[in-house]
């Protein structure tokens, strides 16, 4: 017999089975935006339905770069991350990577403690690398930033691009409003965001499992 949650779990399933879906830590509506403050000033973020209708994009913008990253949500509910592009004022050209097969950036639901890898090529146009993609939620953390505390699961993401290249990030995230700190940026106001009681993917894969 199932019980009233597992049955509105269903319920939800069937409802959202033809419309887009909320990712838990990491806003997918369009139209949704969030200023960060950074040491080099404001950073503006907005997210962009993709021309790709199962793709969206959070575009960034600041005085002296702009850049977006392309992320979909695949069949479990998990956050995919397909490449990206920034360009700067002072540099000569785009430093643009395009990720083939696209790699899991959020294993959703997140848990402290719980740890995922995804292997990938990386083309950065001037050529293609074999690259590891780790990422790891390390704990929990109450976060102070100009727009307000949160509550925050901390994620660790290290790239390995090639033999050459190793990167690292750190990811403080809000389950509603995604990064609320990131490397250093911090969260200072957001528009279009949904009441904190939508239900996710993440509640349903939580509840039943893969």
């Amino acid at each position: 017999m199932h019980t009233i949650r597992e049955s509105f779990a269903v319920a939800l399933v069937v409802a959202l089975a033809g419309a887009a879906v909320a990712a838990d830590y990491w806003p997918s509506t369009p139209g949704t935006t969030f200023t960060y403050q950074w040491s080099g000033g404001p950073l503006n973020v907005e997210i962009l339905q993709n021309s790709n209708p199962a793709w969206f994009s959070r575009s960034y913008t600041s005085a002296e770069c702009a850049g977006s990253g392309t992320y979909r949500l695949d069949e479990n509910g998990d956050v995919l991350w397909g490449g990206s592009v920034w360009s700067c004022k002072s540099w000569v050209d785009p430093d643009i990577a395009t990720l083939t097969p696209p790699v899991v950036f959020l294993d959703l639901p997140l848990e402290v403690g719980k740890s995922w890898q995804s292997q990938t090529t990386v083309d950065y146009g001037y050529g293609s690398f074999s690259a590891t993609l780790h990422c790891s939620v390390t704990g929990t953390e109450t976060v102070t930033t100009p727009a307000g505390d949160f509550e925050t699961m901390v994620m660790q993401m290290i790239t390995f691009d090639g033999p050459w290249f190793l990167r690292q990030w750190t990811y403080k995230l809000h389950r509603q409003l995604g990064p609320v700190i990131d490397e250093g940026g911090e969260l200072v106001a957001w528009s279009g965001i949904v009441a904190t009681d939508e239900a996710t993917w993440g509640e349903v894969k939580a509840l039943y499992g893969r």
